[in-house]
Order: structure tokens, then C-alpha cells, then sequence
């Protein structure tokens, strides 16, 4: 349950933080260009130009390390995807009509302003000051998803040590156990959930088709894991000794527990209660 709350809270944090840099980073432009006419016009230092300029790779910057958090902390879960997109909506609007024109107002009043050489004076000063909190702030939420990443990394490796994982040929389903499921990549987010039950056969080789509603899987790879012993997470128990499990993959890197591919589009069947035939290779971790 706490790795779901983690997945909540950040991908909350996220999507404002997301907004607000894109903000930062795209709002240099216009605010650059005003800065050249207000140096033109003799209203604004030249160092404003550069100022201006150097926050489109700050925010550029941020912008991307939002991100990076997220892939190695969220669940691809509904409802982590809708806190995000939320948080988007709520954070642009308020850009949109409120917080945007009138920074913009703003930096006119400053670059071009009357009283503009004090002005981004004391602007570069408060821009100096914000990006001095803002990126230790970042760096530090980058270090801490590098820490809970090793952590999940750790206990994945305990984990493998209590099964038995290796490919075989051809699978028997017990007892109508297997699911498509889909994870569907979108613009900055992305989605889990299955596919369906229906049209996956009893008896599943490698080269086989297996088409669920509009999906369609070719079967390159099973894998099969045995469970050595009981395992829990959170005092509960999630799996138990004696249980096999089967995992249908068209490529190895479609698994869903890949981390490096962790944002991205993928189909799996996953069967939790199979009869594994005809095996390939054995390997207890």
C-alpha cells in the first residue's frame, strides 16, 4: 500500500511541478525577447538578455527531472494517472488566465519600464535566489527516487531468491487463470489494465497467435516462475509455496516489472495458475 501512496503524492507533486517549469522554461522566450527591446530602448541592463535566456535550460532542466522521478516512484495505476492529470489541469488553467499574463505584465514593467535598469536588478537578484532553491530542491527529489529505486532493487533480488524462474516450450492454463493485460503509453503519463479473458486457449505454444478482443499477442517467450516459499508484503501474503505462475511475452522487454522500460507500451498474458510443458532451461535464484 505505501508504494501506491508514494505513486499518489508524486505524481500529484508532478503535475504541478510540470506545469510550472514548462512555464519557466517557455515563458524565457517571450520574456528574452523583451528583455532585447528594453536594452535597445536603453530601459534595461544588457544582463538581462542572458539572465532571461539562461532560464529556458534551467526550466528545460527541471522540467525533464519531473519526469525521471516519476518513472522510477509512480504505479502506472488510474488513479496515480488522474492525480497527474489533475494536478495539469489545475496548475494550466491558473497559468493560462491567471499567473501567465500577469508575469508577463510584469517583465514588460521591469525590462522596459521606466524604473527598468533597478528593476532587473533586484530581478536578478530574486532570480538568482529562486534558482539557488530550486535546484537543490530538485536535486534532492532526483536522490531520493535514486534511493527508493535501489530499495525496490534490493528487495526484488531477496524476492528472487525465494523462486525458481525458467522458459519453457508450451503451457497448460489451469482453471481459466490467464489475462491480457496492456500498458498504453500516452504523451507524459501512461495506463495499465487488462485487455481481456476471452480467446486465450487452454494450451499455449511458443510461435502460437493469441487475439483478445482487438489484441493480438505472438507468443515468443514463456517464462515460468515456481514459488520456493510463502511470500508477503505488508504482513500480507501475496504468494504461496507451490504456486506456479506463467508469463506469455512477444518480447523479453515487455515484461511488466522491467524498470528500464517502465513508461512505455507493452502487452503480457498473465497466468497465475499453469502447468508448465516441455521446459527449456532451469534456474534457482
Amino acid at each position: 500500500m505505501m508504494i501506491y501512496l508514494v505513486s499518489w503524492v508524486a505524481s500529484t507533486i508532478a503535475g504541478f511541478l510540470s506545469v510550472v517549469f514548462l512555464v519557466f522554461a517557455w515563458g524565457a522566450i517571450p520574456a528574452t525577447i523583451m528583455a532585447v527591446i528594453g536594452a535597445i530602448r536603453r530601459r534595461c541592463k544588457w544582463y538581462a538578455i542572458p539572465m532571461y535566456l539562461l532560464l529556458i535550460p534551467i526550466g528545460s532542466f527541471l522540467y525533464r527531472g519531473v519526469f525521471w522521478v516519476l518513472e522510477r516512484v509512480a504505479q502506472p495505476d488510474t488513479l496515480s494517472t488522474t492525480l497527474f492529470w489533475g494536478a495539469v489541469f489545475i496548475s494550466g488553467l491558473g497559468t493560462l488566465f491567471s499567473a501567465g499574463p500577469t508575469l508577463l505584465k510584469e517583465v514588460w514593467q521591469v525590462t522596459n519600464g521606466r524604473a527598468g535598469a533597478d528593476a532587473v536588478e533586484t530581478r536578478r537578484r530574486g532570480s538568482a535566489l529562486g534558482v539557488g532553491i530550486a535546484l537543490p530542491v530538485s536535486l534532492g527529489v532526483i536522490v531520493l527516487a535514486f534511493y527508493l529505486t535501489r530499495m525496490n532493487s534490493r528487495e526484488a533480488q531477496q524476492e528472487n531468491k525465494r523462486t525458481q524462474d525458467y522458459g519453457v516450450s508450451s503451457v497448460r492454463v489451469m482453471n481459466g487463470s490467464a489475462t491480457m493485460y496492456a500498458d498504453t503509453k500516452y504523451y507524459v503519463t501512461f495506463r495499465r489494465g487488462q485487455v481481456g479473458k476471452d480467446g486465450i486457449p487452454e494450451l499455449v505454444k511458443l510461435g502460437d497467435v493469441v487475439r483478445v478482443k482487438d489484441r493480438s499477442l505472438t507468443v515468443n517467450h514463456i517464462l515460468v516462475t515456481e514459488i520456493l516459499e510463502d511470500m508477503s508484503y505488508g504482513g500480507k501474503i501475496f504468494a504461496r509455496k507451490g504456486e506456479i505462475r506463467c508469463l506469455l511475452l512477444q518480447r523479453l522487454e515487455d515484461r511488466p516489472g522491467d524498470d528500464d522500460n517502465s513508461s512505455r507500451s507493452r502487452l503480457w498474458i498473465n497466468i497465475t495458475d499453469c502447468k508448465p510443458l516441455s521446459p527449456l532451461t532451469a534456474t534457482t535464484q
